[in-house]
């Protein structure tokens, strides 16, 4: 399963199944899935911060389950697919704007190409 998620017809499956998984959680159960979300930001400076469990890498996720199948989505992508209200384009992921680099903001999203986020990531870790 981890292979799958490789390649580009794996990511295609992936992001169909994270579009399905959101939308299926806001059509069923869209009061209990907004309070689930809404109890877990916190403000903090002009940011909003999702404060949910974290990956090694400190960027929060979400845990859901799927037609009868476990789908962990960070923070970032469930909040960008419910702004675009479309899935997440191969080669793009959800970056932060210049302003915020906070790992655990869900406010300043937006849709990247991965080479320009990966970019961003390491001109930050340098200091630079």
């Amino acid at each position: 399963m981890r292979q799958e998620y490789r390649t580009r017809a794996g990511n295609e499956v992936r992001r169909a199944k994270e579009f399905a998984v959101i939308v299926d959680q806001v059509k069923r159960r869209k009061e209990a899935f907004i309070k689930r979300l809404s109890a877990r930001i916190v403000p903090v400076g002009d940011c909003l911060c999702y404060d949910g469990t974290k990956d090694h890498k400190g960027y929060p996720r979400l845990n859901f389950v799927h037609d009868g199948s476990h789908i962990t989505i960070t923070a970032a992508r469930v909040f960008l697919i419910l702004k675009l209200c479309t899935p997440i384009p191969l080669e793009h992921e959800a970056g932060h704007t210049e302003e915020c680099q906070h790992r655990s903001c869900v406010k300043h999203l937006r849709l990247e190409h991965y080479t320009s986020n990966a970019a961003t990531r390491h001109s930050h870790r340098r200091g630079q």
